[in-house]
């Protein structure tokens, strides 16, 4: 797996890769937190296979991809909806 940076917002990516675990999670907007994090990675191969292999065993273990699929579709016409 590969490592991930992602955003503090409100979609289901958070939940999936967990900031420290899975992924660095930065702040929305805040371009120095993103060049911070994927500094980070770059700069320490341990961190960027931890959360890579961290990540692909979270996914194998708790998400199928049609059921994950299926719930990004929910979740965007909930929001279609309440826009």
């Amino acid at each position: 797996g590969l490592p991930v940076v992602n955003t503090r917002v409100d979609t289901v990516v958070p939940e999936v890769a967990r900031d420290g675990l899975e992924a660095l999670t930065v702040p929305p907007h805040d371009a120095p937190a993103l060049a911070a994090a994927i500094g980070r990675l770059l700069g320490d191969a341990g961190l960027r296979a931890r959360l890579g292999s961290a990540g692909r065993r979270r996914v194998e273990l708790n998400y199928r991809r049609d059921d994950f699929l299926d719930g990004v579709a929910r979740e965007a016409c909930a929001g279609a909806r309440t826009a």
